[in-house]
C-alpha cells in the first residue's frame, strides 16, 4: 500500500541547515518524515526533464499513519524556478514550505569546503579559484547547472528567486534564518510548530545535534579514493547500513580534520560586495511579507 502526498516541504537553500530542520521536526509526533530526507520529486523539472510516476512519490511516505504533516526536504527546490513551482503547486495543491536563508558569503564557503570534501574540485586549489570558476560559469550564462560543483555562488543570489516562492504561495511560507538556528535551535522549532498549528511544548524533548555538517578531508587523494570504493560496494553498502555506518565512522575517524585554508577578510569584502544588491532585493521582499526582524547581513547596508 503507497502512502499519500507531503504537504509539508524544506525547500531550501542548500548549505543552511536543511537537514538539521528535518531531523528536528521529523521528532514532532504529529509530522511523518519521507523514508529519505532528500527526496527530490520535482529536481527533475529543473534540467528540462520529467516528473516520475506519482506513485513513486507516494511511496516514500507508506509508513505514515494518519498524522497531520507528510514532510520532505529537497533544497534544490529553491532555485526550480517557474516549472518546479508549478508542478508544487499543481501535485500538492497548497504545501506548508519552510524557506532557510544563511548569510551568502558564509553559504558559499561553506559550499565550497563541500564540494571540495567530495572530491569534485579538481584543479581548483582555493577558494578564490572556486569563485572564478563560479563566475566564469554565470558569465556564460548558466547561472546553476544541474549537479554541478560551480553552482555556489549563484545559489547565493537569493533575490533571483524568492519573490517566484511567495508569488505562488503567499500564505504558505515559513522563513527561517540560519543565525538564529545555529544559537537557539529550540525557539525554531517550537515557532515552527505554533505555526504549523502542532504542540510547540514537545520540542523541548528533541535532539538538536546538528546533522549533515561537513567533515573536511586531510587527503583529497583519499576522499577520492573512498567514494570509488563506494561506487564499488554500493549495493552491499545499501542491503547493510551497519557496515555503511561503520565504514563511514572509520573513514572520518582517519580523513578528517580542520580546513588548512581560511576565508580571506578580503574575499569576503568583495563577495559581500558581489551579493549587496540581491540581499538588499531579499530583504525589502522579506519585509513586504511582514519579517521585520532580519539578520545582520540583511540589513547592511
Amino acid at each position: 500500500m503507497t502512502g499519500g502526498l507531503p504537504n509539508l516541504l524544506v525547500a531550501g537553500v542548500p548549505k543552511a541547515g536543511t537537514g538539521s530542520v528535518f531531523a528536528y521536526l521529523a521528532q514532532h509526533p504529529e509530522i511523518c518524515p519521507a523514508t529519505e530526507k532528500e527526496v527530490g520529486f520535482f529536481s527533475p523539472l529543473f534540467g528540462g526533464g520529467t516528473l516520475p510516476a506519482l506513485e513513486t512519490y507516494r511511496g516514500y511516505f507508506a509508513h505514515c499513519t494518519g498524522q497531520k504533516y507528510l514532510m520532505e526536504a529537497t533544497p534544490g527546490y529553491c532555485f526550480g524556478g517557474d516549472p518546479v513551482l508549478q508542478a508544487i503547486k499543481d501535485t500538492l495543491n497548497r504545501p506548508r514550505i519552510i524557506m532557510i536563508l544563511r548569510d551568502p558569503v558564509d553559504r558559499l564557503w561553506s559550499a565550497y569546503t563541500f564540494q571540495r570534501s567530495w572530491g569534485r574540485l579538481t584543479g581548483i586549489g582555493s577558494f578564490e579559484e572556486y569563485i572564478a570558476a563560479c563566475e566564469n560559469q554565470r558569465h556564460q550564462g548558466q547561472n546553476i547547472i544541474v549537479g554541478g560543483a560551480f553552482n555556489g555562488l549563484s545559489i547565493g543570489f537569493y533575490g533571483d528567486y524568492l519573490e517566484g516562492w511567495f508569488q505562488e504561495f503567499p500564505d504558505a511560507i515559513k522563513m527561517v534564518f540560519f543565525d538564529v538556528l545555529g544559537s537557539d535551535p529550540l525557539a525554531v522549532i517550537a515557532d515552527l510548530c505554533r505555526w504549523l498549528s502542532i504542540d510547540p511544548d514537545v520540542a523541548a524533548s528533541f535532539d538538536y545535534k546538528v546533522r549533515n555538517r561537513t567533515e573536511h578531508p586531510r587527503s583529497i587523494a583519499m576522499t577520492k579514493a573512498m567514494f570509488a570504493v563506494k561506487r564499488i560496494a554500493g549495493n552491499l553498502l545499501e542491503r547493510s547500513p551497519a557496515l555503511r555506518t561503520a565504514g563511514r565512522k572509520a573513514y572520518f575517524s582517519i580523513n578528517s580534520g580542520q580546513p588548512k585554508e581560511t576565508l580571506r577578510p578580503e574575499t569576503k569584502q568583495r563577495l559581500q560586495r558581489i551579493y549587496r544588491q540581491s540581499s538588499s532585493a531579499t530583504a525589502m521582499l522579506l519585509r513586504s511579507h511582514g519579517y521585520d526582524s532580519l539578520p545582520p547581513w540583511l540589513c547592511s547596508p
